[in-house]
C-alpha cells in the first residue's frame, strides 16, 4: 500500500540475480538507459473497469552468465497504485489549523498508505482486483480476455514464488478466490482459461511480508463466529488445483510472513489458518526500522521505534531479501554471496 518507487524491486533483484547467478536480458521494446540500478522494462498496462488511470506491469527478464547453466527467470513487479491515487485526493485538507509535528506525520501516512487499505476494503476493490487479476494472466504468459477472470494460453507448468508486501498479500489471495467464486458468474473458467489454476500449479513459496490477512478478513465477517473467510477459500482452491490431474506433485507449499516487531500494520499466519501437512508455515520477525543514531535495527532506548518505517522499509532491508532468495537454516539466515 502507498505510493512506491517504480524502482521498489531493485533491492530484491540485486540479491536475487547474484545467487542465481544470471543478468537481464532486455526485449527489442525495453529501453537501454533507466532511473533504476536495473533497466525498467516496458510495462504491460493493465485497464481497470470505471477508471481512466491504469496499474502496470513490470516484467524483468534474466539469463544465466555461464551459457551452459541454461537458466531462465522472469521476475514480474505489478505497480498498482495509480488506481488509487485520484481518489487519495479527496482526504486533502487545505487551511487545516496548526497541529502538532507527529500529527502531520499520522495524516500524511493516513492519506498516502493506510487509505488504500480502506479503499480495498470496500466497494473500490471491484475496481483494483480486475487489475491485479489481468496481471497475474500476464504473470503465466497468458493474455486476459474480457473479463480477466478469464485468461488464454496461460503456462501452468513454471517453478512460481510469490512475493507480497502489504495489502498486496490480500490483494493477490481475494483475486484468486474470486477466479473460482461460482457464485460471481456462470461458471468457474477451465484450467486452460484459468489465471488461478496457472499460477497455483506450479506455486511452492509465498513470502507475505507485512501481512494484513487477519484485519482484512474481518471485512468479511457475515457472523460472530466465522472463521478466516480469504484463508478458507484460498486453502479450499489450492486443494481443488492440487487433484487437477494436469498438476504433479511438487511436494508441500511454503508460506513464510515476514514482519518487524514494531510495524503496527502486521500480522502473523498461524497454522489454523493453513492446513498441514500440505503446506509448512513460518513467522518470521525481524527489525526493518533502519537505523537510529547510527545504532542499527536498534529502537530508541527500547521505548520507541517507527511504527511507519518498520511497515515500508522490508524490501531495502538485507535481512528480509537474504531470507526470500536464500532462505533460512533454522533460526540463522543464510547470507546470499555478495
Amino acid at each position: 500500500m502507498g505510493p512506491p518507487d517504480r524502482c521498489e524491486a531493485d533491492g530484491l533483484l540485486l540479491h536475487l540475480t547474484k545467487a542465481l547467478e544470471v543478468r537481464q536480458t532486455l526485449r527489442p521494446d525495453d529501453p537501454t538507459t533507466s532511473p533504476c540500478v536495473f533497466v525498467l522494462p516496458t510495462p504491460y498496462p493493465i485497464q481497470a473497469p470505471n477508471a481512466k488511470s491504469m496499474a502496470f506491469l513490470y516484467p524483468y527478464h534474466f539469463s544465466s552468465i555461464t551459457p551452459d547453466a541454461n537458466l531462465d527467470v522472469t521476475f514480474m513487479y505489478l505497480y498498482w497504485s495509480p488506481l488509487t491515487e485520484y481518489p487519495k485526493e479527496s482526504l486533502d485538507e487545505p487551511g487545516l489549523p496548526h497541529h502538532a509535528i507527529l500529527t502531520t506525520g499520522i495524516k500524511y501516512f493516513e492519506q498516502n498508505y493506510l487509505s488504500d487499505v480502506v479503499l480495498y476494503a470496500g466497494k473500490y476493490r471491484e475496481i483494483i482486483r480486475p487489475a491485479v487479476q489481468g496481471a497475474l494472466c500476464r504473470f503465466v504468459g497468458g493474455i486476459p480476455e474480457l473479463d480477466p477472470r478469464y485468461c488464454s494460453n496461460g503456462k501452468p507448468d513454471i517453478p512460481t514464488v510469490v512475493i507480497t508486501h502489504s495489502l498486496g498479500g490480500y490483494m493477490f489471495m481475494d483475486a484468486l478466490n474470486d477466479i473460482y467464486n461460482p457464485r460471481q458468474k456462470a461458471g468457474v473458467p477451465a484450467p486452460e482459461h484459468n489465471a488461478a489454476f496457472q499460477v497455483g500449479s506450479y506455486l511452492n513459496q509465498i513470502f507475505m511480508l507485512a501481512n494484513q490477512l487477519k484485519i482484512l478478513d474481518l471485512t468479511t465477517r457475515t457472523s460472530e463466529l466465522q472463521s478466516s473467510h480469504v484463508m478458507d477459500t484460498f486453502r479450499a482452491n489450492l486443494e481443488h488445483i492440487d487433484n487437477q490431474p494436469k498438476r504433479r506433485n511438487y511436494g508441500p507449499r511454503q508460506f513464510v510472513a515476514i514482519s518487524d516487531p514494531n510495524d503496527v500494520l502486521s500480522w502473523q499466519i498461524t497454522d489454523s489458518e493453513i492446513e498441514k501437512p500440505k503446506a509448512t508455515v513460518a513467522n518470521v520477525y525481524l527489525g526493518t526500522t533502519g537505523e537510529i543514531f547510527g545504532l542499527y535495527h536498534t529502537p530508541i532506548l527500547e521505548v520507541a521505534a517507527r511504527p511507519d518505517l518498520a511497515h515500508v522499509n522490508y524490501l531495502v532491508d538485507d535481512d528480509v531479501i537474504d531470507i526470500i532468495v536464500c532462505g533460512m537454516t533454522g533460526s540463522t539466515i543464510n547470507r546470499c554471496a555478495r
